[in-house]
């Protein structure tokens, strides 16, 4: 676990949100994907059973993928959850004026680096197989599509609660 009070995690936080964004919604994705299609191989075998094999299919498959159907606004609360974990670390942290610098040069870093993942996201997308299932999830992609800005946008207000949160600590002692 990552030890924000003293300021140990909480430039890392930036990367690994960007890493965790990417990958539980690529993740999130490809469980409806593959849902759906296991779901769509299964209605078309042809079993001979005492029921209805269609029936079976949607009981317990088709409970899955209605299962899978919250993936679509989780992953935007999840995604969020973070961010708002990044902005409570920031509040907590209890060190130097000299780190304020430091948050602020790594987050130009993050900024960066989030470009290629903003990228990447896009070509994702962008596959005609899998477009279909990256429409339902709106919000995560929306935030992954503009996941510079968003970086840019919590590299500030995260060094803004700090550097706040650093002079209130400096009057107070």
């Amino acid at each position: 676990m990552l030890n924000y009070s003293k300021g140990q995690g909480l430039i890392a936080s930036l990367f690994i949100f960007m890493i965790f964004a990417f990958i539980i919604v690529l993740v999130s994705v490809l469980f409806v994907y593959m849902g759906d299609r296991v779901e769509t191989a299964l209605k078309g075998v042809d079993v001979k059973t005492s029921q209805n094999w269609t029936e079976i299919v949607e009981n317990s498959m088709g409970g899955v993928n209605r299962a899978y159907d919250t993936l679509h606004w989780l992953t935007t609360f999840v995604i969020l959850g973070y961010v708002l974990a990044i902005f409570i670390g920031c509040f907590f942290s209890k060190e130097h004026p000299v780190m304020f610098i430091i948050y602020i040069f790594i987050s130009v870093i993050a900024v960066i680096i989030s470009v290629p993942i903003a990228n990447s996201y896009y070509t994702l997308y962008l596959n005609t197989e899998l477009n279909p299932t990256f429409l339902g999830f709106e919000s995560a992609s929306y935030i992954l599509f503009h996941l510079p800005t968003f970086m840019i946008v919590l590299g500030l207000v995260g060094g803004t609660i700090m550097v706040t949160r650093i002079i209130k600590g400096r009057s107070e002692g």
